[in-house]
C-alpha cells in the first residue's frame, strides 16, 4: 500500500513540474484518503495552491506539512514565500528567521525591506550579497533600490554573473516599459513566463507565434485570466474575429466583471456592425467605471450612428471634462445632425457648449448659425400666420431663406427636404444640389449622403462620384465613410491596403487608445511606406 502511495504522490510531483495542476491537485486528494496526514501531500498541494494564487489556502496547507515534519525547510522556506507574495511580512520574517544564514533567505529579507519602504535597510542587505558568491541576487535586488539610471546596469550585471530567468524576466520587463524592443531578443531564450514571452511576441506585432504559446500555456492554466485577454487580442489582429470572440467570451465565463473583456466584445461587436450589442457591452463598462473614456466615445459615436444625437451629446461634452481632445468636430457635426429633428434642443446644446467653452471659435460658429434661424422668425418672417398656412410651410420657407443665404447647414436641411419629399414633392436632384452646396462649405454629413446617393439611388447611381464624395468625407474625418471605404476595398474593389488603412483609421478614432488592432496583414508596415495613400 505504501509503494502504491508513494508512486501516486511521484505522479502528482511530476505533474505539477510540468503544469499540469488540476491532474496533481486530484492524485495528491487521492493520497489524502489513504494517508490523510502526509506531509508531502500537504505540502504539494500548498503549493499547487500558491501556483493558483490561492494564498489562504496555501497557508494553512503549508502549516500542515511542517507539522507534520517541522524540521523539513524546503516547507518552512515554500511557507515564508507565501507569507511574503501574501503581504503579511511579519510572518514571513518570522518564518525566514532560522535561515538567515542562506544567501537566497538574505535576498527575500532584502526584498520585504524593499516593499515595507525600508531602502536604506534593504540596500545594506543587497550590498552585503554583492562581496559574496551570490553577487547576482545583490545586484538584482540593488537595481530596485537605486534610480532609474542605474537599474538596467545592475540588471545586466546580476544576468551576467548568472543568468537567472527572473532576473531575464526583469530585464524584458523594463526594456518593454522603456520600448526597447531589439533589446529584448537576447533575453527570451532564458525567461520561463509565457505570459511575458507572449506579450513580447505582440509587441514585436509576431500575433501567430503569440497566440501558439497562448493555447498551450491555456492548456496548462485554464483559469489564468490575461492569457484568454491576450490570445482575443492575438485573434483579432489576425481578423480571425471567430477566434477572438470565443477567447473573450471565455475569458467573462470566468470573470463576468472584466472591464477589459466588456470592452474587447464592444470593440468586436462594432467591427461587425452589432451596434445594439456593442452598446450593451460599453455600458457595462460605464456602470463599473463611468470615467473610462474608451468606453465613453464608443458608446458616443454608437449612440450618433444610431440617431440617439442628445445622449451621444451628453458623453462628448463628458469627455470634454475629462480633457479628451479631438472632439470638437464630432460634437459639431452631432449637433447640426440634432438640429434636423430638434432645433430647439440642438441650439440648447450649442449654447451649453460656448458657455462651457467661450473660447471655442468652432462652437462660436456654429451657435451663430444656428442663431440666424431663430433671428429669421423675428426680423424676416414677422407675419407667420398671415403669410403661410402651418408650420411646416413655415419651416421650409425660413430654410429655403437661409440656403440662398449661402448657410451649409440649411443648405443641408433642404437636401434632407428634398430627399425624403418632407412637405414637397421627393426631388433627388434638386437634393443634390442642395447636398452640393453644403459639401462645398466643407459640411461632412452633406459628403456624406453624395456618397450614399449615387452609390445607392439607381436613377442617379454614379458609383465614381459616390466613391470620390466618400473618399471625400473619409479624408475629413467621417468615421462612416472611413467603415464603408474599407468594405468598398474589401468586397467590392478588392485592395488590401486600402482596406485596411481606412479600417485603421475609423478605428483609431473610435479606439484612441487602441495600437494596430486591425493591420491584418504582416506585411502592412512596408505596403504603407511604398503606397502613395495621403490623408
Amino acid at each position: 500500500m505504501m509503494n502504491d502511495i508513494d508512486n501516486l504522490l511521484d505522479l502528482a510531483f511530476d505533474d505539477y513540474n510540468n503544469g499540469r495542476l488540476n491532474q496533481a491537485e486530484q492524485k495528491a486528494r487521492d493520497v489524502l484518503v489513504w494517508a490523510p496526514t502526509h506531509g508531502d501531500c500537504f505540502y504539494l498541494l500548498g503549493l499547487i495552491a500558491y501556483k493558483k494564487g490561492i494564498y489562504v489556502q496555501a497557508i494553512d496547507l503549508l502549516n500542515l506539512a511542517v507539522k507534520a515534519y517541522p524540521n523539513q525547510k524546503n516547507y518552512q522556506l515554500a511557507l515564508g514565500e507565501v507569507y511574503q507574495h501574501s503581504g503579511q511580512y511579519d510572518k514571513a520574517i518570522k518564518t525566514y528567521q532560522p535561515f538567515c544564514d542562506m544567501p537566497n533567505v538574505q535576498a527575500q529579507l532584502g526584498w520585504i525591506a524593499l516593499a515595507q519602504n525600508k531602502k536604506d535597510m534593504a540596500k545594506n542587505i543587497f550590498e552585503k550579497l554583492v562581496s559574496t558568491d551570490y553577487a547576482y541576487l545583490g545586484y538584482h535586488g540593488l537595481a530596485f533600490c537605486s534610480g532609474k539610471k542605474n537599474k538596467l546596469k545592475n540588471l545586466t550585471t546580476s544576468f551576467q554573473l548568472k543568468t537567472n530567468p527572473i532576473v531575464a524576466k526583469d530585464i524584458v520587463v523594463y526594456l518593454l516599459e522603456k520600448r526597447q524592443l531589439d533589446e529584448i531578443e537576447k533575453y527570451l531564450d532564458f525567461i520561463d513566463d509565457d505570459l511575458l514571452l507572449s506579450k513580447c511576441l505582440i509587441e514585436k506585432k509576431d500575433y501567430n507565434q503569440a497566440l501558439d504559446v497562448l493555447k498551450k500555456y491555456i492548456q496548462k492554466n485554464p483559469y489564468e485570466l490575461n492569457a484568454f485577454l491576450m490570445a482575443g487580442v492575438c485573434a483579432e489582429n489576425l481578423n480571425d474575429l471567430e477566434t477572438a470572440e470565443y477567447y473573450y467570451n471565455k475569458l467573462l465565463s470566468l470573470d463576468k466583471n472584466n472591464l477589459d473583456a466588456h470592452k474587447s466584445m464592444g470593440r468586436l461587436m462594432m467591427k461587425q456592425g452589432k451596434l445594439p450589442l456593442a452598446l450593451d457591452y460599453y455600458q457595462i463598462v460605464l456602470k463599473y467605471d463611468n470615467q473610462d473614456v474608451q468606453a465613453l466615445l464608443a458608446l458616443a459615436v454608437i449612440q450618433e450612428t444610431l440617431g440617439q444625437y442628445d445622449e451621444a451629446l451628453g458623453l462628448y461634452f463628458r469627455l470634454q471634462t475629462l480633457n479628451c481632445k479631438g472632439l470638437n468636430l464630432k460634437i459639431k457635426n452631432c449637433i447640426e445632425k440634432l438640429f434636423i429633428t430638434n432645433k430647439k434642443l440642438a441650439k440648447k446644446f450649442a449654447k451649453g457648449w460656448v458657455k462651457s467653452y467661450p473660447e471655442n471659435k468652432i462652437a462660436q460658429k456654429l451657435l451663430k448659425s444656428l442663431a440666424c434661424f431663430f433671428l429669421c422668425l423675428v426680423l424676416v418672417f414677422p407675419l407667420k400666420a398671415e403669410n403661410f398656412s402651418n408650420d411646416l410651410n413655415w419651416d421650409l420657407a425660413w430654410t429655403g431663406k437661409m440656403a440662398q443665404m449661402g448657410d451649409a447647414l440649411s443648405q443641408y436641411e433642404l437636401g434632407q427636404i428634398f430627399e425624403k419629399g418632407i412637405g414637397v414633392p421627393q426631388d433627388i436632384s434638386r437634393a443634390i444640389y442642395y447636398y452640393q452646396l453644403s459639401a462645398q462649405q466643407e459640411h461632412f454629413p452633406s459628403m456624406l449622403k453624395l456618397g450614399q446617393i449615387f452609390s445607392d439611388n439607381k436613377a442617379h447611381q454614379d458609383l465614381e462620384k459616390s466613391l470620390q464624395w466618400y473618399t471625400y468625407a473619409a479624408q475629413s474625418g467621417e468615421v462612416q465613410a472611413q467603415l464603408y471605404l474599407a468594405d468598398y476595398y474589401q468586397n467590392e474593389r478588392p485592395d488590401k491596403l486600402q482596406a485596411v488603412y481606412w479600417l485603421e483609421k475609423a478605428l483609431h478614432q473610435l479606439f484612441p487608445e487602441a495600437q494596430d488592432l486591425t493591420k491584418v496583414s504582416p506585411d502592412y508596415e512596408r505596403l504603407k511606406n511604398e503606397s502613395e495613400i495621403k490623408e
